[in-house]
């Protein structure tokens, strides 16, 4: 089993808990709406 990072920004995720594309972008560093740092989780790919 790999695993692959996602990327998430803990606030919004809290808010309404599903994850957006524009997280996974490579040169989004910051929540848009809360201006916070994105989070790194690894996530299991089977």
């Amino acid at each position: 089993m790999k695993s692959r990072p996602i990327r998430l920004c803990g606030a919004c995720y809290a808010e309404v808990p599903y994850h957006r594309i524009e997280w996974q972008f490579k040169d989004k560093m910051k929540c848009d709406r809360h201006q916070l740092p994105l989070l790194t989780r690894k996530v299991a790919e089977i």
